[in-house]
């Protein structure tokens, strides 16, 4: 718990902004389509790809505004799919 009170406290740098924003992209994306499922269950895969991708841009935007809460809130949905 130590290693993340240190890096929580830190002063946000450049390099945290630009891993949240990636980390804002992918994990936004599958809020997105996540959400889209949860909601409607109808619709195109076209429809899906955008919900999906208007949220990875949301995401993306929320990394480089508030890149520490979005690390910690959307890093799990960011490697979802990856893997075995």
């Amino acid at each position: 718990m130590g290693r993340f009170v240190d890096w929580w406290n830190r002063p946000i740098t450049a390099k945290d902004r630009s891993r949240a924003a990636t980390i804002g992209l992918f994990g936004g994306f599958w809020v997105g389509i996540i959400a889209k499922l949860v909601v409607s269950s109808e619709g195109s895969i076209m429809e899906l790809l955008a919900f999906g991708g208007g949220a990875a841009i949301v995401g993306m935007i929320l990394g480089i505004a508030y890149p520490k809460v979005v690390t910690v809130v959307l890093f799990p949905f960011s490697v979802f799919g990856i893997g075995d």
